[in-house]
């Protein structure tokens, strides 16, 4: 589900080979919090690989089953195939790059408050879909159950709801650069300053939508024993948590509106 995004985010590396580097640079101050959030998830996913590599049998203490409850949380984080934790490690990677340019920008007060919600809510949500899914595992003792895929459906459930909370923002962003008749290096400055970001944002929330309405199986990535209930509840609790925060915050969130209309 992620050559969609592999598109875009080749592209975005484009702006490291652009006049205004540095300007782009500062623009990232503020996203502290997504960058711890990426040492937490390669330093638990990675030491747990590791250990389960020089002892395997570990995995059966570790997976959530109906005799290990606190699979729910040690499960989240265990894997013993190195494509499957390289594809969780990638895909997480991409959520958190996808997330920092769409915010881009944003004040960093706003950067700050955002990048705390996609901490919390990324590990959140695999482990409360682990948690939702252990009834189901005490009616069905024979089913177990590993991986982050979790936590990583619940970073790109959050980057959709924020990509379509500020969609309306984006949207005139994109139609006000159209609009414009002013060439040169200035306008491709803009274009990479404030028009990229957009187009990102409406690019990503547009895959997953077509994603979700016409190949749903491609999205969950419905296989042979993959833990689509994971997949799919972790993707609905970084959306639906990510969008509730936001309204919980009210007048925030009318405030960051009014400063990405305003193009500062």
């Amino acid at each position: 589900m992620f050559r969609i995004q592999y598109f875009f985010l080749s592209f975005a590396s484009q702006l490291f080979h652009m006049p205004n580097t540095a300007g782009f640079l500062r623009r990232l101050a503020g996203f502290r919090l997504v960058l711890l959030a990426l040492v937490i998830f390669l330093v638990l996913n990675g030491a747990l690989f590791a250990l389960l590599a020089l002892y395997p049998p570990l995995l059966e203490w570790l997976w959530l089953s109906a005799d290990r409850p606190w699979g729910i949380l040690t499960s989240a984080f265990s894997h013993v195939d190195p494509e499957h934790i390289i594809s969780n490690v990638e895909g997480f990677l991409l959520a958190a790059a996808f997330f920092i340019l769409i915010n881009v920008n944003n004040s960093p007060r706003v950067k700050r408050r955002l990048s705390r919600k996609f901490l919390l809510l990324s590990f959140l949500a695999g482990i409360g879909a682990n948690l939702l899914e252990y009834p189901f595992v005490l009616a069905n003792p024979e089913i177990s159950s590993f991986g982050a895929s979790g936590i990583v459906y619940g970073a790109l459930g959050i980057v959709f709801a924020n990509a379509l909370q500020q969609l309306p923002v984006h949207l005139r962003v994109i139609r006000k650069w159209f609009g414009t008749k002013k060439g040169g290096i200035s306008r491709l400055n803009k274009w990479l300053r404030d028009v990229f970001p957009s187009l990102l944002a409406f690019s990503y929330a547009l895959s997953i939508l077509l994603m979700v309405f016409f190949d749903i199986s491609g999205f969950l990535n419905v296989a042979p024993e993959v833990d689509i209930f994971a997949h799919g509840v972790g993707f609905l609790i970084g959306f639906l948590g990510f969008t509730v925060w936001q309204l919980l915050e009210g007048e925030p969130g009318k405030r960051q509106r009014r400063r990405l209309r305003r193009g500062s």
